[in-house]
């Protein structure tokens, strides 16, 4: 599911099906990861992906799935407990457990959108206004500048755009630690490219 080139899942996908037909004299397994691993892996792979930096980012469906876990046990309709609901009851406890998630994610929002970490804005002030995670992901990003560094790494060359092809910068373009270790020879994050940065985060996450 992971790999970015269309080639590395094809051979990937091959060697399973190989593994399975040593395995399984049958040939079953192997027709099975034939049919529904390769050919199918331009809907589920990786590099399937690489258009939408968004897709990129979401590998999981844990929202959808926390969400029905809230519904089983805190609405009652976990198998066993609905009969014991009439339909009128069964909506009242799903718009309460609503009402629930939808107060905390107001908590969540504000802490979303207003906490600021010191790790970034004491290097960089204009992290400072950008989304919580977002500043997560920018602090490791500058943690690994200073590793690269101290191993005495070259410093990148990128074109006047900032575009790098790292696996980071590709799923968020985002500055990442290439970018970074650019700006502390030449500035190149100028406050122009930081509006651009807080642009992208607006159209994930609303205005920002």
């Amino acid at each position: 599911m992971y790999c970015f080139t269309e080639a590395k899942n094809h051979d990937l996908c091959e060697q399973a099906v190989a593994a399975a037909a040593a395995i399984d004299n049958t040939g079953n397994t192997a027709n099975y990861v034939r049919t529904y691993w390769l050919q199918t892996a331009s809907k589920w792979a990786m590099y399937a992906r690489q258009h939408c930096p968004l897709l990129l980012q979401v590998t999981t469906t844990n929202a959808c799935e926390a969400w029905h876990r809230k519904l089983k046990p805190g609405a009652g309709l976990s198998k066993g407990q609905v009969a014991s609901h009439g339909i009128y009851g069964m909506i009242l406890n799903v718009m309460d457990a609503a009402k629930d998630v939808d107060n905390r994610a107001v908590v969540a929002k504000s802490r979303f959108r207003n906490r600021k970490l010191a790790v970034c804005t004491k290097q960089y002030e204009e992290i400072g206004q950008l989304p919580v995670p977002i500043q997560k992901l920018l602090a490791r990003e500058l943690d690994s500048v200073e590793e690269r560094i101290a191993k005495e790494k070259e410093i990148p060359s990128l074109d006047e755009n900032l575009r790098c092809h790292c696996k980071f910068h590709r799923q968020y373009l985002l500055p990442c630690r290439h970018i970074f270790h650019l700006d502390t020879e030449i500035k190149m994050l100028t406050p122009i490219r930081w509006e651009t940065y807080r642009n992208v985060c607006g159209v994930w996450y609303g205005d920002v």
